[in-house]
């Protein structure tokens, strides 16, 4: 064999070694960055767990809240009603006020005078005597 071819065969082992040495580094280097970003994708997932839990908790409070917005609304309509139901019954008495007030016969009305405004104090009213 000629030298040529030895130096050749001892460069292409040299170059094997140099790349299974390269490859093992390589090795060490991926599973120290995989160990290195499991930490840190570890800790993210968790915070994200919790976020995402959080975020149900919201959803679940927003859905009560509107439930009882719904509730109130229902609740402050039916006052409304109420109300306006009790309006009309006023107005119904006023009415009926005004009819039987115009039903008594002129001679037997008593006429009421108001008082004036600012004037609070009724003055006292002699006692009728007996003759």
């Amino acid at each position: 064999m000629s030298f040529a071819t030895i130096v050749a065969v001892l460069g292409f082992g040299i170059a094997l070694v140099a790349l299974w040495l390269v490859s093992d580094v390589i090795k060490k280097v991926e599973s120290q960055n995989e160990k290195f970003i499991r930490a840190h994708i570890a800790v993210l997932r968790d915070e994200i767990r919790t976020t995402d839990k959080e975020v149900t908790k919201l959803a679940q409070a927003v859905k009560s809240l509107m439930d009882n917005v719904g509730t109130v609304d229902k609740r402050l309509n039916g006052t409304s009603t109420d109300f306006d139901n009790v309006r009309a019954r006023i107005t119904k008495v006023a009415e009926d006020l005004d009819l039987l007030d115009r039903s008594i016969p002129q001679r037997l009305r008593v006429r009421v005078v108001p008082p004036k405004e600012g004037e609070t104090k009724v003055e006292p009213k002699a006692k009728p005597t007996v003759q």
